[in-house]
């Protein structure tokens, strides 16, 4: 199985459905199947905490069809990042213009080759998995700096409240450190040095 690797299947003929779950679990990818485009709506909902990497969604899908639910996926903040695949037997220019214009991550006309949609998959997914490494690489990146920050300040309020002649010093110190490091010293109370002021 593929790390963090699921997809969820919106397809209203089940033989395609299992077929399809059979080959992407075959290939490592964690399936879920539903039949209808309102079912891939209530299953993302419920999938909410963890959602899957991607959708997979029949475009001739009944009742809301999988332009339908593109466009409801992507009005939705939990999940309008998730790369979708539109399968089709629709395959002139306006249709997959369409498809795309809604937000579709790949357009596959029907009847595919099995191996194309796994390699689109294997695409999407490896892409996903590194906007979302990058994404927390930037998010620790920014708490290791608040951390220091922190560390710094914590540092210098210990030794004002020490007094004597190093708080000149240190009021010095935290001129040069950010603003905000400066402002949370003045804020801290006790007496702040006269460099702070």
């Amino acid at each position: 199985m593929r790390a963090d690797g699921s997809v969820l299947l919106a397809q209203h003929d089940a033989r395609v459905a299992s077929a399809l779950a059979s080959y992407l679990s075959d290939h490592g990818y964690l399936t879920r199947t539903t039949p209808s485009g309102d079912g891939a709506l209530k299953t993302l909902a419920q999938m909410a905490a963890t959602p899957p990497t991607l959708l997979v969604a029949d475009a001739q899908l009944p009742g809301l069809d999988g332009i339908a639910l593109l466009r409801r996926v992507r009005a939705d903040h939990r999940f309008c990042g998730l790369p979708v695949v539109l399968l089709s037997s629709r395959g002139l220019a306006v249709d997959r213009i369409e498809g795309y214009r809604a937000g579709a991550s790949a357009y596959i006309l029907k009847p595919f080759d099995p191996a194309e949609l796994l390699a689109i998959v294997d695409s999407l997914h490896t892409n996903a998995m590194l906007a979302r490494a990058s994404s927390t690489t930037e998010e620790v990146r920014a708490l290791a700096a608040e951390v220091a920050s922190t560390r710094q300040l914590l540092q210098l309020l210990v030794q004002v409240q020490l007094g004597g002649a190093a708080a000149d010093t240190l009021g010095r110190q935290a001129l040069e450190m950010s603003p905000d490091l400066a402002d949370g010293l003045r804020r801290a109370g006790g007496s702040p040095p006269p460099a702070l002021l």
